[in-house]
């Protein structure tokens, strides 16, 4: 009787063992690939990152996902491009699928970049080579104030060191429009005005402040 109970009971494990080998080879493709067999090509990062982080080419990589298992596909990105510096909105895991409501667009990348923002009006903006700068150019900034000295008051071009390479995060119409947003075909009726710079620190807010209050400010675009 206990021998025919041990075989029953071997039978029963066997059987077992063999639902579960084939729930294995028929479900885990589908779990994989998803219920329907689709798949789409999403980017995930390499190693979690925190609010502010500016997402390099080397810092994300192409993954076959299952569509099924995305809940809304349509801010999900497939083009590398509009994730290359950009800036990480929210803190973005490993395991995240990188989605157009975790990372800046070109319109706002310059609000979630590290660093504080200081407008300065250029007066000879549309016809100097401020007119031709964009977001993301780096410009050394120069002023043109009057001094006082013995003589009279004479014009004096400054370079403060401070100045000597910031970012341009926006530039702006005279009515606080983004120059970089306006469509094209009104791209001939735009007058730039004002220039928003990324500053880094209180020394090159100050300066920006003084040259604005004391004088003239020119632009150099420069190579990074």
């Amino acid at each position: 009787m206990n021998f025919k109970i041990k075989n029953k009971g071997v039978l029963i494990a066997l059987i077992v063992l063999f639902i579960v080998i084939i729930l294995a080879v028929v479900l885990f493709p589908k779990f994989k690939t998803g219920f329907t067999g689709v798949t789409k090509k999403v980017y995930q990062l390499k190693k979690s990152v925190p609010a502010k982080t500016k997402i390099t080419k080397d810092m994300i990589e192409e993954v076959e996902f299952p569509l099924d298992y995305i809940k809304n596909s349509d801010v999900v990105i497939s083009d590398e491009a509009e994730i290359i510096d950009n800036y990480s909105k929210v803190d973005i895991s490993n395991n995240d699928i990188i989605s157009k409501d975790k990372i800046t667009n070109k319109d706002d990348v310059a609000l979630f970049s590290k660093g504080n923002l200081v407008g300065v009006t250029v007066a000879t903006l549309s016809s100097s080579v401020a007119g031709k700068i964009t977001s993301g150019d780096m410009v050394k900034v120069y002023g043109y104030v009057k001094k006082e000295t013995e003589a009279g008051v004479v014009n004096e071009v400054i370079a403060p060191k401070e100045l000597a390479k910031l970012e341009v995060a926006y530039i702006l119409t005279s009515q606080a429009k983004d120059t970089n947003s306006q469509d094209a075909k009104d791209k001939s009726n735009i007058v730039p005005n004002v220039v928003v710079l990324k500053v880094t620190n209180e020394k090159q807010t100050t300066e920006l402040v003084k040259l604005e209050y004391s004088g003239k400010i020119h632009l150099e675009k420069i190579n990074w």
